[in-house]
């Protein structure tokens, strides 16, 4: 996985692109999808996450990560989805990954 350092000033939207390639021949949908994250506040050791089987928290009061409602994936296609978080302080914001639920 690459790992892209970049900077964003607190509050800035950031936009994430993940493309999404269906192998199957019957489309894929994936219902509320949203990014994975844990975020580090500046000066302090303590982070929080999202990334939790038992609880998932899409937003906190440092980050709000945006749940698209629904994605389609036809099948032997590739799309490629734009998600959005916010940092809303000054710290350091992981992307771990994509949490979804899919429907076949």
């Amino acid at each position: 996985m690459a790992v892209v350092p970049w900077q964003a000033v607190a509050g800035e939207r950031i936009l994430v692109r993940v493309p999404m390639e269906n192998l199957f021949h019957t489309p894929l949908v994936l219902r509320r999808s949203f990014l994975l994250w844990r975020f580090t506040p500046a000066a302090q050791e303590a982070s929080s996450s999202n990334d939790k089987q038992d609880e998932v928290t899409l937003s906190s009061s440092e980050v709000q990560a945006e749940v698209m409602e629904s994605v389609t994936v036809e099948g032997g296609q590739v799309v490629e989805v734009t998600y959005a978080i916010t940092a809303n302080c000054k710290g350091t914001l992981n992307i771990l990954g994509l949490g979804t639920s899919a429907c076949i």
